[in-house]
């Protein structure tokens, strides 16, 4: 399980920064914070929750990098395997609501509905 938990913070690192969300000096940054902050006594923080709360990532680039360490973990997964709700696609619904609201939405869309 321990081996999982590094191999899951080194990937999803070396996949921010194979993206080009980071630079690997962000991906560092975030290491350290992590490991002061485990030092301190608080519980483990996710590398990629310290890099979205450090704004070296997006919510967007968030979701996706999850998502596909989730397909990562879930490969060898046997057939039926429960895939969770599309969040990439549940997030952009509540951008696109927050971005213009909920009414002003229907609103202008109202006359193609």
């Amino acid at each position: 399980m321990e081996d999982d938990v590094r191999t899951a913070r080194k990937l999803f690192g070396e996949m921010a920064v194979q993206k080009g969300y980071c630079t690997k000096e962000d991906v560092d940054r975030a290491l350290e914070i992590q490991r002061a902050l485990e030092a301190s006594g608080e519980p483990r923080t996710m590398l990629g929750l310290i890099m979205l709360e450090e704004t070296m990532i997006n919510n967007q680039q968030f979701i996706e990098l999850l998502m596909e360490l989730d397909h990562l973990v879930h490969e060898d997964e046997p057939e039926g395997y429960d895939v969770p709700l599309d969040i990439e696609e549940e997030a952009e619904e509540e951008e696109l609501d927050d971005m213009i609201g909920e009414d002003e939405l229907e609103d202008e869309f109202e006359d193609i509905l």
